[in-house]
């Protein structure tokens, strides 16, 4: 498994932004990205990303902060969307805060079974990262489709980036390939495309083929 299909970017300020969606990478790798460019490196895995797309997009560290007011020190600190006024359907997500004034408000519209859900929460992040207009009855609406898909029997929740290593392993495990996972993770994380084991297959069928060829 020396080969490689192609030759995997570097991490630093002059990768584009294409190539860094497409590659997996390690939160430590994000972590020292974060750091070594000025920004937050807090966080998972989704939240660091985030911030390094919205960074190549802009190329400005300073482009991050989203409302800024001032405390009682003097200091600028972000205010929260709920602690502007009430939120309504039609209120932006520019700083979104899963507190209790947010969660009343969901409870209002949804009704008193609702619960904050870790999905829905990624998803707004990907929305967010992604620069894209997103407003609390957008979020209403995600829920209610991700709270009917979860009722349906056939439904398979999709899988959390942060556990994208877990899931491979497991899934190499289930299908009994043997030994070298870990080999095969290292080199499936190099290739660009989701790193799931379906697609390790993918791959590994297309070498073959091109060996054949030769």
């Amino acid at each position: 498994m020396n080969e490689s299909m192609t030759q995997r970017p570097v991490l630093n300020t002059r990768i584009t932004l294409l190539d860094f969606k497409d590659f997996y990478w390690t939160k430590l790798e994000l972590i020292n990205f974060c750091r070594e460019n000025n920004l937050s490196s807090q966080g998972g895995k989704l939240e660091l990303a985030g911030r390094i797309e919205q960074f190549l997009v802009s190329g400005n560290s300073e482009n991050f902060e989203k409302i800024l007011a001032p405390n009682k020190t003097g200091k600028l600190s972000k205010i929260r969307d709920s602690e502007l006024g009430p939120l309504t359907k039609t209120t932006p997500v520019i700083l979104y805060k899963s507190d209790v004034l947010t969660r009343e408000f969901f409870q209002k519209e949804i009704g008193p079974h609702f619960k904050f859900n870790a999905d829905v929460l990624v998803w707004i992040k990907n929305k967010i990262s992604a620069q894209e207009c997103l407003t609390y009855g957008d979020i209403i609406d995600e829920w209610l489709k991700q709270d009917r898909l979860k009722k349906d029997p056939s439904y398979t929740r999709p899988i959390p980036e942060q556990f994208q290593f877990n899931q491979f392993m497991s899934d190499w495990k289930k299908a009994g390939a043997g030994k070298g996972e870990k080999e095969a993770w290292n080199w499936l994380r190099d290739q660009p495309g989701e790193p799931t084991y379906g697609r390790y297959l993918e791959l590994m069928k297309g070498l073959k083929a091109r060996e054949l060829k030769q």
